[in-house]
């Protein structure tokens, strides 16, 4: 009976060392499942795309029929 509380021992820890390195693995390689995924985190990639979209239609605006020069001055300007 000691032989076999110490076998069960041994099959419970190589269990559990093999379900954390599959876990770590799985994060490693950014394989996370999407239920995993927030609504939240979801929403926030979609803002981020959004704001990064804006942000380069303001870029081109602010640069559409100005010299470099003349636009540089004008930021210089602004910084003040």
């Amino acid at each position: 009976m000691h032989l076999m509380t110490h076998l069960l021992m041994l099959i419970v820890v190589i269990g559990a060392i093999k379900w954390i390195r599959a876990a770590h693995c799985t994060r490693a390689a950014g394989n996370v499942p999407p239920a995993r995924v927030s609504p939240r985190r979801e929403e926030l990639h979609g803002e981020v795309g959004d704001l990064r979209s804006r942000i380069a239609t303001l870029e081109r605006i602010a640069v559409d029929g100005r010299s470099s020069r003349a636009l540089a001055a004008e930021i210089d300007a602004l910084k003040d």
